[in-house]
């Protein structure tokens, strides 16, 4: 679940921004809550419509389907600095 302000930017604790800094696309896992780089991940699969890849937190299967409305779960969902 996200968190938001009262301006509608997300909202993020101290320790989740020391654990997103450097990393080129920051991502919290909707399984566990883990956060890890979208752009470090070894995609498994390739289909037409989305990639699939295993989650270093927990070792679920994650696609990106969510974004384009195919899905009503996100494997997902982007950190924004």
């Amino acid at each position: 679940m996200e968190y938001f302000t009262i301006d509608g930017i997300p909202y993020m604790d101290a320790g989740t921004r020391r654990t997103a800094e450097g990393m080129s696309t920051p991502v919290r896992c909707n399984f566990c809550g883990g956060i890890y780089d979208l752009g470090t991940v070894h995609v498994t699969q390739r289909y037409a419509d989305c990639s699939v890849w295993k989650t270093p937190c927990c070792g679920h299967n994650a696609d990106d389907r969510g974004e384009s409305g195919w899905k009503s779960f996100k494997d997902y969902e982007r950190i924004r600095l």
